[in-house]
């Protein structure tokens, strides 16, 4: 199975189940993640890591869908210049979409950082757990401003016809992570699952730059970006989102 998808030329079934299963298989391996997490934990660390480590689920999976949910945005606002041979409008339009992404997802860290004590006292965390699930929870969101950058990457990649570099990713990211998680908790205890999750997503974005690199079906125009560049993205990403 090739990664490049052509609703035009080929088969209508066939390219809708090669863009159906890559990104069932990356949702799954979503999941997965999460689980290697729990198995390292609750074995090496017991109930009280566990515990901590369920505490900031319900954010950590807000945060996954968010960035799912503007990647989606993203797709879009890239396949409109994709379609219509538009190649001035793709390299400006990639360029708003990985401005945009840093200063959003900074910015989601950064309020992350000083609200998450606040944030996980209000969801009921309890106080023996509390100080391991906020150190987690401010490790977590360095790592998640990588995986937003991610996140849009496979967006426009997408955009171009290739429904498979996201599985790809995701898969890196389960075996990196799985790899490092028992050395990292044996080195910082509870606080080197954060390690590895940082390390893990750190290296997909890598994988992703490299991948663009490699393939080079676009380039960034930063100069030439527009206000009305971001409201598009703003028009679109918001809903999908939501």
């Amino acid at each position: 199975m090739t990664s490049k998808v052509d609703f035009i030329n080929e088969n209508t079934t066939r390219a809708l189940m090669k863009l159906f299963i890559p990104l069932m298989l990356a949702m799954t391996l979503t999941m997965a993640y999460r689980l290697v997490d729990s198995l390292w934990v609750g074995n090496l660390l017991g109930e009280a890591g566990m515990s901590a480590l369920t505490a900031s689920t319900a954010i950590v999976l807000i945060m996954n869908s968010l960035s799912m949910g503007v990647g989606n945005g993203v797709s879009v606002m890239i396949a409109q210049r994709v379609g219509a041979k538009d190649t001035a409008g793709v390299k400006r339009a990639a360029a708003v979409v990985m401005i945009v992404s840093l200063v959003f997802s900074g910015a989601i860290c950064l309020v992350g950082e000083l609200a998450s004590e606040y944030l996980l006292t209000a969801m009921g965390t309890p106080a023996e757990v509390l100080t391991e699930a906020v150190s987690y929870l401010k490790l977590y969101l360095i790592g998640n401003v990588a995986l937003f950058l991610y996140m849009q990457f496979t967006s426009i990649f997408r955009a171009f016809g290739d429904s498979v570099f996201l599985m790809k990713g995701m898969l890196m990211t389960v075996i990196v992570n799985a790899i490092l998680d028992p050395i990292m908790i044996n080195w910082w205890g509870f606080n080197g699952v954060a390690i590895a999750t940082v390390i893990s997503e750190f290296v997909c974005l890598a994988y992703a730059f490299a991948y663009h690199y490699k393939k080079k079906w676009f380039s960034f125009d930063f100069k030439a970006m527009t206000w009305e560049d971001v409201k598009t993205m703003g028009r679109l990403c918001v809903p999908t989102s939501i």
